[in-house]
């Protein structure tokens, strides 16, 4: 499940790794450090940083709301106007969100983003250090969410369609995580993606004691919460809009 791509950057030059000479065996290979990970830095600035204040989404097209972000954050935004253009869109640069939003210096920038494209009906996939504006019809078949509501469709289970399609309305979550402990990382990507995320007392002290090492981009947030989860060998079980951990299932 371990995705690992090493990306090594250093504000001074290049970082060099070498091995003792004079050895046969090759060492072994270095293991990533999130914080030299291009793309652990992307996730940070999109749930940390704000969005500029002299955006107006209601008055800048796009194409300028993308080029102030990519020089103000260091960020590379891709839109990929092939994708949006064979669903009838052909002037994704020139859209201007029809929504007002007041205040976006206080909004992160992934708030900011999928407010923005809410009206287009796109949304943004992580990539290797790049953000890539979709279409949201293709973001759910590449992350398997339309697939998922196709098997419910032929499965005869009658509750089984709306569970499958309750997935379009949780956000794609993306980690990059190393040796931290579980219920940290639970609690901070319930923070960052605006989940609710119930964890028993005792399930979060068995999950103080298991680090974390993930790589995972563009996953559906009940699937994340049960791969993560399961790391204690923990369950997922929703109720509502919310996610339980660790209860028995008439809680």
């Amino acid at each position: 499940m371990l995705r690992v791509t090493i990306t090594c950057l250093c504000l001074g030059g290049l970082l060099a790794v070498s091995g003792t000479q004079g050895q046969d065996k090759k060492p072994a290979p270095a293991r990533p450090d999130v914080s030299l990970d291009v793309t652990a830095k992307l996730l940070a600035t999109l749930n940390e940083a704000n969005a500029p204040a002299e955006i107006r989404p209601g008055e800048s097209p796009l194409a300028e709301i993308i080029q102030v972000l990519n020089k103000r954050h260091a960020l590379t935004i891709v839109i990929r106007e092939d994708l949006f253009r064979a669903e009838g869109l052909d002037s994704i640069w020139d859209h201007k969100a029809t929504i007002a939003v007041m205040g976006v210096e206080r909004m992160n920038l992934r708030r900011f983003l999928m407010l923005i494209l809410k009206d287009v009906d796109g949304t943004y996939l992580v990539r290797d250090g790049q953000i890539e504006i979709v279409p949201r019809h293709y973001a759910e078949r590449e992350t398997g969410i339309s697939e998922a509501i196709e098997e419910a469709e032929y499965s005869g289970d009658s509750m089984a369609v709306p569970r499958a399609v309750f997935r379009t309305t949780l956000p794609l979550v993306s980690l990059v995580v190393k040796d931290r402990p579980l219920d940290e990382v639970i609690i901070e990507l319930a923070r960052n993606y605006d989940l609710n995320v119930v964890i028993s007392p005792q399930t979060r002290a068995m999950m103080k004691q298991v680090k974390v090492e993930e790589r995972l981009l563009n996953v559906p947030a009940d699937t994340m919460l049960e791969l993560l989860a399961a790391q204690a060998g923990q369950t997922v079980t929703r109720k509502g809009n919310t996610f339980r951990i660790g209860f028995e299932v008439g809680f």
